[in-house]
């Protein structure tokens, strides 16, 4: 009887990933049924794109969530990286720096959540609905509530659905996302820190016992939101 349960989990994660991929199906044969163009190539590519930026964002709130929180100053951290990637790169600087002060921002204001959630206990859905607010509200205060700028060009057609990788008609947004999801799930799976992510999850006073530091586990888990939400947004403009 002891082998029943460890039987049952050990086919649960299959037959979990077989039935979404059947939904998944199912859903886009209905589609294809219903809404003239649905299963056409070009919109399946347009399609994957949206995919990818929410996907990416999704990565750093997968983190948060598997430690009992919630993120929601992503979407103004989405915003901020799109105006800042805009107006930086409309005054003139770099690229690349202009990448690296959008990720810096992001995970800033991601590690101000963790960091605050952890030493006050304060519930993380009124830390970062607070912090989506001061990010948005410094944006506004950066740009005069003007939008100015516009993306570089290797960014546009980074993410552009008529664009394609080599010999395989989907952007390179759509492989980035796909790579940082490889790279995110090696992490949980297989990293120390990946463990201690899914024990704070599981229960905070037993990963406490198991000497885990609970404060920087929600340091990383929270600036990796942000980080990811940043991304997100600079791809998006």
């Amino acid at each position: 009887m002891a082998a029943e349960p460890k039987t049952r989990r050990r086919f649960a994660g299959p037959v979990s990933v077989v039935l979404q991929v059947v939904i998944a199906i199912a859903v886009f044969a209905v589609g294809s049924v219903l809404v003239p163009g649905f299963g056409q190539p070009s919109s399946v590519k347009a399609m994957a794109v949206l995919a990818s930026f929410l996907g990416i964002a999704a990565l750093g709130q997968t983190m948060v969530v598997l430690i009992g929180g919630i993120d929601l100053s992503v979407p103004a951290l989405i915003g901020a990286g799109n105006v800042m990637a805009a107006k930086l790169t409309g005054d003139g600087v770099p690229w690349i720096l202009t990448l690296l002060l959008v990720l810096l921002v992001g995970v800033v204001a991601g590690a101000i959540n963790g960091y605050i959630t952890h030493r006050w206990t304060v519930p993380p859905l009124v830390v970062t609905l607070a912090m989506s607010s001061v990010v948005g509200g410094l944006v506004l205060l950066w740009t005069n509530a003007r939008l100015t700028g516009s993306a570089p060009v290797w960014l546009t057609q980074a993410t552009s659905p008529a664009s394609s990788t080599g010999f395989i008609p989907l952007a390179p947004v759509v492989f980035v996302w796909l790579g940082l999801s490889v790279l995110c799930a090696v992490l949980l799976r297989w990293t120390k820190l990946g463990r201690q992510i899914y024990a704070i999850g599981v229960n905070r006073n037993a990963a406490k016992l198991m000497l885990v530091s609970e404060r920087r586990v929600s340091l990383v888990a929270f600036a990796s939101s942000g980080f990811f939400a940043a991304l997100a947004g600079f791809f998006l403009a």
